[in-house]
């Protein structure tokens, strides 16, 4: 069972007017500003970086002061497309903030992969074998819970998601995986992905290779970059032009 998920902003930008924005918020809401409501985190190292610790209280306050995430609404779709069972990989949503399964069923598949280390990758991986292990996916779309993103160095977290992908990759061999990373770095919607992986198993062995090819040009390359940089361009530039549509 998959839930619905908002996403609460705990990065947020010290722009003009932004900490009397929250302020504002939480008198208009008829809460008091406690002197920690919103504070420099200082293990970030960005100046421009301001951490909102507490959610609980101010939801609503950061929520006006910041917006909502920009994936929000794509996600609610990919739920819907869940909720009526027309997902054939729904296990793409399988997000530990808001997901539960059986004791039995997840035992039988192992439960998580322990050799994982850092952020990233861990739980969609159990939801695939769940998935895999004959698991069926249904989701509620209006049971949302208020995720909470906390201060990370953006390059440290994107090596460890690295590694922790392609190790499943690697470890389970198949397109879906090859595909995957497209979604995370923001090169593909999970509905963009759906529709890719319906040709594939429609038997469109041609895209298959080419998504194969494509994932090891990544996985060459986009270290090389820092992690980062033209990552399109350059892996699209070492492919077939049959392979860029």
């Amino acid at each position: 069972m998959l839930g619905g998920r908002r996403e609460v902003f705990t990065l947020l930008d010290v722009g003009d007017g932004l900490q009397g924005a929250v302020e504002a918020s939480c008198r208009q809401l008829d809460r008091s500003v406690r002197p920690d409501a919103v504070t420099k985190n200082p293990s970030y190292r960005q100046r421009t970086v301001w951490d909102v610790w507490d959610v609980r209280n101010r939801f609503e306050a950061i929520e006006a002061a910041s917006g909502v995430h920009r994936g929000a609404f794509a996600r609610d779709e990919y739920m819907k497309c869940i909720a009526e069972g027309d997902s054939v990989s729904p296990w793409l949503s399988f997000l530990t903030s808001h997901s539960s399964t059986s004791r039995e069923l997840c035992r039988s598949v192992g439960a998580f992969d322990e050799r994982f280390r850092g952020w990233g990758e861990e739980d969609a991986e159990l939801g695939f074998r769940l998935w895999q292990g004959g698991g069926s996916f249904d989701a509620l779309d209006d049971t949302p819970v208020c995720h909470q993103v906390h201060p990370r160095p953006a390059k440290e977290e994107i090596r460890s998601w690295f590694t922790n992908y392609v190790q499943v990759a690697e470890k389970h061999s198949c397109t879906g995986w090859y595909l995957r990373w497209r979604i995370p770095l923001g090169y593909m919607t999970a509905l963009e992905y759906e529709k890719i992986m319906r040709a594939v198993l429609a038997g469109d062995t041609d895209r298959e290779a080419q998504i194969e090819r494509r994932y090891r040009s990544f996985v060459r390359i986009w270290p090389s970059t820092g992690y980062g940089g033209l990552l399109k361009n350059i892996a699209e530039k070492s492919m077939p032009m049959a392979a860029r549509t």
